[in-house]
């Protein structure tokens, strides 16, 4: 086992190394059209916070807010990301920035730069302000890829920590939300540091260990505050704490059976759930003015985006609205399976915004996936799943399920963000896989580095755009798909270098009868 030293050396490694790509060049990057936006709010919540104006409408998104034009009709409460976002936004501005603070959402109409960008000039932030707001992004960008390494070793090896953290920090979603002024990196960031805190408290042979399951409560209400979106984690908590077993233990349905233990699990339960509503409900100010209408606001805003949104798959039939959102969400997380429909079967009334859908993949995340998926149904169907390898398939298949039917437009990358993370470990648990049984240190390091520089450079080929063109609007996250990728000479090399080592690894295995073991 490495020491507690080593563990603490390679999580400063790590963060030095993934703040150096998040963090590079800030103010050189061109602005992301939410962003005018989410920094205004942010704004907004961290000026009625230092002014301890909590009941302030701008907050509590109940009466007229006077620091902008509300006409587009946004509920400020919905649309700021909580007060956590408003106050990093607003101490990098307030203490970076030598512009004087501006809410360009105060112009008309709300948000001009959606509506026209040819006229949006002086309504959007210059390059130093935003590069004074975002500071604190690429920080808890990289604090999440640390954080992902100590949960891949926590539930299987350091090996399975550092793939997690390496083919994460490369991944284009987490690079492109740990440099941007919007919500989604402090949601990946609470929701990984909760899921880290709960299997520390249950690791101890059953005997939980309630500080640990606090703070876990704590934090997991803090990425419910940013975003709903982090609810989605709930099934994974629930299952943790409910059956408290050493990750390293098989699993056994068994274990609940006894009423002992199952009467101390509901108990922890029912404790995770009343600090985490407590805290949802204290750190939300606005809870504190008609919470009532506070949640009718949120469910009209919800009800009002999905009508929009129904439109573009109106013209589907009953089957291909139960198929398309989880082919959607395959498209543009693991693989462009919607192009491959659309291709193959010629599928016409397919909304034009499904079938341009940017898929963001690399070929060792994807082969690799399938082999990690591969691997733990066949232990599944054997039954011989260890209690960690069951988290990962229920963290999966709940992320899968609800962001494939709750994203209907297949364009919103930003609610695919939280889908990367099973699917990084599942693929981590497939490197791993491939190299039991390898016992040549040569084989398994080419391995490693054939690996991640093909899964990275898929990336970085296409960022000097970004990062080096401040004057750049644009809307969509990479313009990049698999096609895309491939055709680069470089990426196409670096893949073709991985393919023949991970055949390599497969032919090792196969001679040794080793291959499905």
């Amino acid at each position: 086992m490495i020491s507690n030293y080593r563990v603490y050396l390679i999580s400063i490694i790590i963060f030095i190394f993934a703040y150096s790509i998040f963090g590079f060049n800030l103010d050189g990057q061109g602005i992301f059209i939410d962003e005018v936006f989410h920094h205004t709010f942010g704004m907004i919540w961290y000026d009625s916070v230092m002014k301890g104006d909590l009941l302030n409408p701008c907050v509590t998104g109940i009466g007229d807010c006077d620091m902008l034009n509300t006409a587009c009709n946004v509920h400020v409460s919905i649309a700021t990301g909580g007060i956590i976002k408003g106050i990093f936004t607003g101490i990098g501005d307030e203490f970076l920035s030598e512009t004087e603070r501006t809410y360009y959402s105060n112009l008309e109409p709300c948000r001009p730069i959606h509506k026209n960008i040819a006229v949006a000039g002086e309504n959007i932030p210059s390059s130093s302000e935003l590069g004074s707001a975002r500071f604190f992004f690429p920080i808890f960008g990289s604090l999440a890829i640390v954080v992902s390494f100590l949960i891949g070793r926590t539930l299987f090896s350091n090996s399975v920590g550092i793939v997690f953290a390496s083919v994460l920090l490369f991944h284009s979603l987490s690079m492109l939300y740990s440099r941007i002024i919007q919500s989604e990196i402090f949601v990946i960031f609470f929701m990984l540091l909760s899921i880290l805190l709960i299997l520390y408290s249950v690791k101890n042979q059953g005997r939980t260990q309630i500080k640990y399951l606090v703070l876990g409560a704590i934090i997991f209400a803090l990425a419910v505050n940013v975003k709903l979106t982090a609810l989605e984690l709930f099934p994974l908590l629930f299952i943790m704490i409910l059956w408290r077993s050493d990750v390293k233990e098989k699993f056994h349905i068994s274990k609940i059976k006894d009423k002992k233990f199952l009467r101390k699990s509901i108990f922890l339960f029912l404790l995770f759930l009343t600090i985490v509503f407590s805290t949802i409900i204290i750190t939300n100010p606005y809870y504190y003015v008609d919470p009532i209408s506070q949640l009718n606001n949120q469910y009209q805003n919800l009800q009002d985006f999905q009508s929009v949104l129904s439109d573009m798959y109106s013209t589907w039939s009953p089957l291909q609205k139960f198929y398309m959102p989880f082919l959607g969400t395959f498209s543009v997380t693991i693989y462009p399976v919607i192009d491959a429909y659309y291709y193959v079967f010629g599928a016409e009334n397919i909304p034009q915004s499904v079938v341009n859908g940017y898929a963001f993949v690399s070929v060792p995340l994807t082969i690799l996936f399938f082999v990690g998926a591969w691997y733990l149904l066949r232990k599944i169907m054997k039954k011989e799943l260890l209690f960690s390898e069951l988290l990962i398939v229920i963290w999966f298949l709940s992320f899968f399920v609800t962001i494939s039917l709750g994203n209907d437009s297949f364009t919103q990358t930003k609610y695919y963000v939280p889908m990367i993370l099973p699917i990084v470990l599942v693929m981590a648990y497939g490197f791993v896989r491939c190299l039991n049984n390898i016992l040549n240190k040569a084989i398994q390091k080419i391995f490693f580095i054939t690996t991640i520089a093909a899964h990275a450079v898929t990336y970085l080929i296409f960022w000097e755009n970004i990062y080096f063109n401040p004057e750049k609007i644009w809307r969509l996250p990479l313009d990049i798909n698999f096609q895309k990728s491939i055709s680069d000479p470089i990426v196409l090399l670096c893949s073709v270098i991985f393919l023949i080592s991970f055949f390599i690894i497969i032919a090792i295995k196969a001679k040794s009868r080793q291959i499905f073991r």
